[in-house]
């Protein structure tokens, strides 16, 4: 069953995301598709559109308030012939394609009068209303009944056209067949002949075939022999030449798993399994950061797709890789911790400028990667950080109706029990003048929803108007999110970066464990990228200073030097580039110590003893 989402970006861009990830999660990432709009240059966009919408058993187009679209003056986009969204659903409608109009928005159906001719029948169809709040995952499960529903329906269908009986035979083709079943039968020439009880003699106990034959002329052959110990003979000398050129051997990669610490004698350090494969990608699909999590169980895979608006994180499992799933998909950012024991994912995602989600998932089922979203509390249904919010607004005495725009809400890490998420909410300046209060971090305990404000947080908080505000902010003792929680007096560098890989370099302080997980070119990437952020010309490196060039955001500053850079930097920002760095020290000296090894080895005397011995052995 193929589900094809067809929307309107400027009506229903964010939520659009968040069905898009439910359906994959589902029913899986090669049957739900989005965004058809990506029309290859050069090609009919009407042709292109006619024949993805015939692949797809299912269109679910996504209807908000402004979804005829606003056009020129006097004019709608959906009274466009060409507009894209009006072709999706018109040739659906036009193909007898299930058509199941998403309601968003507390929008309503358009009425039939309000449509042009060939959208006429999409007034008639029964939409289904998807609340973008609490019952989202209500009317999301309500959607994926129904189209399992039609699944069985065309399964059914298509077994009993199976079991209908074969057409007959024409009346007029029934002369023709009995002369046909009367003709005589030709005898085939056999290839080979021989003798009764030749068969018996050969040891042959099925009839004899060509093949068959030709075996056993060949094995009477005086070259029979001579060809056996050749072939021996070469597999004797690849097997010695295979172990002789530097392979490791099996035991030694055992002995080198054996070494590693595990879960159970480091709950939190994760267990290194980088030797497994990975999962395939979709075809166009580009690794932008990969991680494990803190058991070593759960690859968490970064990935973005040419032409496709929506990200996606995908959770795979180390010791199968074969088994991954989609979990979440966005558009701008987000990213997700895993708690020490896997129980536990906590999802911050970043829906559009000024607005943050914190999400809360519980494994449930037999599988590894079996997650459930967690969110409702005991607090009248509010989500996980709406909660966070309202006793904020407690503590700092607020209005109850203060607008949370401009308000970051994250989790940032777990402690090692796995039931205890830091959290910390930042309100950001809307400029360079406004006064702000530093970042204020709890502890929350999932199991309990009890909150709780650390005396170090506490301390830290009521010294806001003072010059050092937040330096001595700190999570709970024993969490993971100490140095990712802690904040710092300078805030994050906000704007536009279209194309970033690593946003979080300026939004959180990453710890030396995410980083331990991350590839030396992407951590190499990651430092260029935050002095590229802040306008440095890369003077010495124009292929650096080219690969930059194609983003917008980029505005080098000829003559400015690193160490003016690094002044400008945010806490947040200098605290990873130091981590970074350090880092790719380690991991340089590492390398380098590494090739020297090899480099000797490969020089060594027995492998030159073996070859001759070989040498010699043929030479005979």
């Amino acid at each position: 069953m193929n589900i094809m989402i067809s929307y309107r970006r400027a009506d229903s861009g964010p939520i659009t995301g968040r069905i898009y990830d439910r359906l994959q999660a589902h029913f899986g990432a090669d049957h739900v598709f989005i965004d058809i709009d990506s029309i290859p240059m050069g090609i009919d966009f009407r042709h292109h559109i006619q024949k993805t919408i015939t692949r797809c058993d299912v269109l679910l187009p996504v209807i908000g308030p402004h979804w005829t679209g606003p056009g020129e003056v006097g004019k709608r986009r959906i009274d466009d012939p060409h507009d894209l969204v009006r072709l999706e659903v018109a040739h659906a409608l036009e193909r007898n394609i299930r058509v199941i109009p998403l309601l968003i928005e507390d929008a309503s159906m358009p009425r039939t009068d309000d449509l042009p001719d060939d959208l006429k029948t999409l007034g008639l169809r029964n939409a289904l209303q998807v609340d973008s709040g609490v019952d989202f995952h209500h009317h999301m499960n309500r959607l994926c009944s129904a189209i399992e529903r039609l699944a069985q329906e065309a399964r059914t269908e298509s077994a009993s056209d199976k079991d209908e009986a074969p057409p007959s035979t024409p009346i007029s083709d029934v002369s023709k067949t009995e002369e046909a079943q009367k003709a005589p039968t030709p005898t085939a020439t056999p290839v080979f002949t021989e003798k009764p009880g030749e068969r018996t003699e050969r040891g042959l106990e099925s009839p004899t075939s060509g093949a068959q034959l030709l075996f056993v002329q060949f094995k009477k052959s005086k070259f029979y022999v001579p060809a056996i110990a050749g072939i021996a003979l070469l597999i004797v000398s690849g097997a010695v030449l295979y172990f002789i050129s530097g392979h490791p051997s099996r035991p030694a990669v055992q002995t080198e798993r054996s070494e590693t610490p595990t879960a159970s004698t480091a709950p939190t350090a994760p267990t290194k399994k980088t030797s497994v494969p990975h999962a395939p990608l979709a075809d166009g699909a580009i690794v932008q950061r990969e991680e494990l999590s803190p058991s070593g169980n759960i690859r968490v895979r970064y990935v973005r797709t040419k032409g496709n608006p929506v990200h996606q994180i995908i959770i795979e499992s180390v010791e199968h890789p074969g088994e991954s799933k989609v979990f979440f998909g966005f558009q701008r950012a987000a990213w997700i911790l895993i708690s020490p024991n896997d129980e536990w994912i906590a999802l911050n995602n970043r829906p559009s400028a000024g607005h943050s989600e914190l999400r809360i998932y519980h494994h449930d089922g037999p599988g590894l990667l079996d997650y459930i979203p967690s969110n409702e509390t005991d607090e009248g249904g509010a989500t996980f950080d709406q909660v966070i919010w309202n006793y904020y607004v407690q503590q700092l005495e607020l209005s109850p109706d203060s607008p949370r725009e401009g308000v970051t809400i994250d989790g940032v890490g777990w402690d090692p029990t796995s039931e205890k998420l830091a959290v910390t909410v930042t309100v950001e300046q809307a400029d360079g003048s406004d006064e702000v209060p530093p970042p204020w971090n709890c502890v929350v305990d999932l199991a309990t929803k009890e909150i709780e404000v650390t005396p170090e947080a506490a301390q830290a908080f009521n010294q806001q108007m003072q010059p050092a505000v937040g330096a001595g902010a700190t999570a709970a003792a024993g969490q993971q999110a100490p140095a990712s929680a802690a904040a710092a007096s300078a805030k994050p560098l906000e704007g536009d970066f279209t194309g970033e890989r690593y946003q979080e370099t300026r939004t959180r302080v990453l710890t030396a464990e995410e980083i331990s997980h991350w590839k030396l070119a992407n951590i190499r990437y990651a430092i260029d990228e935050i002095y590229a952020r802040r306008g440095a010309d890369f003077s010495d490196q124009p292929k650096t200073r080219k690969e930059f060039a194609n983003f917008a955001w980029y505005k080098p500053r000829e003559g400015v030097s690193t160490d003016q850079i690094k002044a400008e930097l945010s806490d947040v920002e200098q605290q990873n580039l130091a981590a970074l760095e350090k880092s790719r020290k380690a991991r340089s000296t590492s390398t380098a110590t590494s090739k020297s090894k090899h480099s000797n080895t490969n020089t060594a005397d027995p492998r030159e003893k073996a070859l001759r011995a070989l040498k010699e052995f043929f030479s005979r």
